[in-house]
């Protein structure tokens, strides 16, 4: 089993990239926004951001556990935050080592002017990602 963790800010282009690589390579993608809009459902991330981080990151973790058993290959999309991403990161990194799995991380970057133009397309906004 590999991981390939594509990060960093919003609107960078990252699940745009993972489409593209799952293209050419039909790895499977878990979008980030898979299990955060399934925890928003339940628990508004502007309420109480302590226990949807905390609930994002178990159903992440548990997802990972079964796709590690089932699935060679997986491009993961994450926005970082240092703030309630560290902890999980370090988890996942536990887990990967206990199951002998590889993850490679690819931090996307762009220039502000891009992001800034990107964080405020409509694709955005119709997908509940952050657009401002």
């Amino acid at each position: 089993m590999n991981i390939i963790y594509i990060y960093w800010p919003p609107a960078v282009w990252k699940l745009t990239t993972a489409k593209e690589l799952s293209k050419i390579t039909w790895y499977k993608i878990l979008h980030n926004h898979l299990t955060l809009d399934l925890v928003n459902y339940f628990f508004d991330r502007f309420e109480n951001e302590e226990l949807f981080y905390s609930m994002n990151e178990k159903i992440n973790l548990f997802l990972l556990q079964e796709l590690f058993e089932n699935i060679n290959w997986v491009i993961m999309t994450q926005c970082y935050e240092e703030k309630y991403d560290k902890n999980y990161i370090k988890k996942l990194i536990d887990l990967v080592k206990i199951k002998n799995i590889n993850i490679y991380f690819v931090k996307l970057e762009c220039n502000n002017d891009e992001l800034l133009k990107r964080d405020e397309s409509e694709d955005r906004k119709n997908s509940k990602k952050l657009s401002s």
